[in-house]
């Protein structure tokens, strides 16, 4: 689904601002790198090639995406780990609970 957000006017040099909503929404940043290519009838789409961990800022190019966000393998670890920690420790409370 296509959703028109913002009518943008390109400039002499070719240059489109992609909105400052947009960006925070999607975690785009100065540097990240886009391909523009030509669908149907002369339609552009972006698509970004590179981005950013939006947990520690690591640019890289083997970023894992979600929902549109990205994040590196090492901050996509440590998450497993505190989630298997949280998981551990509602166990052992549930135990706890119940005796």
């Amino acid at each position: 689904m296509v959703t028109l957000l913002n009518e943008k006017k390109i400039t002499k040099a070719g240059a489109v601002t992609i909105p400052l909503h947009l960006r925070r929404e999607l975690g785009i940043t100065a540097g990240d790198k886009i391909t523009v290519s030509v669908v149907g009838d002369g339609d552009l789409l972006l698509r970004r090639n590179t981005g950013h961990c939006i947990l520690c800022g690591r640019q890289e190019a083997n970023l894992i995406r979600i929902h549109d966000k990205f994040i590196c393998h090492e901050c996509a670890e440590r998450l497993k780990q505190i989630i298997d920690h949280e998981k551990d420790n509602e166990r052992k409370g549930e135990g706890n609970v119940s005796q």
